[in-house]
């Protein structure tokens, strides 16, 4: 009986050592299959952002610049570049890298630099105005001449000026979290043509005032002239194409 037992005893553990080294071939394919496919998606994502990174570059250098990469080799893969127009000067570039089977596509909308940008912006800022201790900006500011600080005011976003400072006294130190840089010029602009067209399918107000509060909900509280009542409506009613 001892023998018999130990017959079963051993048939049963090579069943069950047969089926644990089956589980582990079949584990051991696909952590392979796995490890395959997300290194070929990884590398063809890395095609598709560096053929949007040469674009991107090209349209920086020059706004007309149209595409010329179909299909092209790229560390063994290929990549693809296509320009859309979109309105008001943007473009969109829709790259795709392709690796061994493997697509990715990566999305970038591009726009000319505009003043809406800027959290504050002045030509010339007047002699008597500074900012002081306890003034806090929060975005982009630009001064074509210099920028006048008394004591410790706070800029989180990038400052630039054509002359650089002009301090109260020696001890002030406004503090420059998103950065300072002098000897920049930004000209206004002196056409407004190609603005004013595109304002025609947007909102145009002549010859009078207007308030207008931006809500975080997408919506705006605005009147016109002195005497106007306000009045909410979403910004795209009131601008559908964005331009006031």
């Amino acid at each position: 009986m001892f023998g018999k037992a130990a017959i079963y005893l051993v048939l049963g553990f090579s069943g069950l050592f047969l089926l644990i080294a089956n589980n582990m071939f079949t584990y051991s394919n696909d952590a392979l299959e796995n490890y395959t496919k997300y290194y070929d998606e990884t590398i063809s994502n890395n095609i598709a952002i560096s053929a949007a990174n040469i674009a991107a570059n090209n349209l920086f250098i020059s706004s007309s610049w149209t595409s010329n990469i179909n299909n092209v080799s790229f560390q063994n893969g290929k990549m693809t570049v296509v320009i859309n127009d979109s309105s008001f000067n943007r473009k969109e570039i829709v790259a795709t890298g392709n690796y061994n089977g493997k697509e990715s596509s990566v999305r970038i909308m591009m726009q000319p630099s505009n003043f809406a940008k800027f959290a504050y912006y002045a030509n010339i800022m007047p002699g008597n105005l500074y900012y002081v201790t306890g003034d806090t900006v929060w975005g982009p500011t630009h001064i074509n001449g210099k920028l006048n600080v008394s004591g410790n005011p706070v800029f989180w976003g990038k400052v630039t000026t054509k002359s650089g400072l002009k301090k109260n006294n020696k001890n002030d130190n406004p503090k420059f979290y998103g950065g300072f840089e002098s000897g920049v010029t930004v000209d206004l602009p002196t056409n407004f043509t190609q603005l004013e067209t595109a304002a025609q399918s947007g909102k145009i107000i002549q010859n009078n005032d207007v308030w207008i509060t931006f809500k975080s909900d997408g919506t705006i509280s605005y009147k016109i002239g002195s005497s106007g009542t306000y009045k909410d409506t979403s910004l795209s009613a009131f601008a559908p194409n964005g331009i006031i």
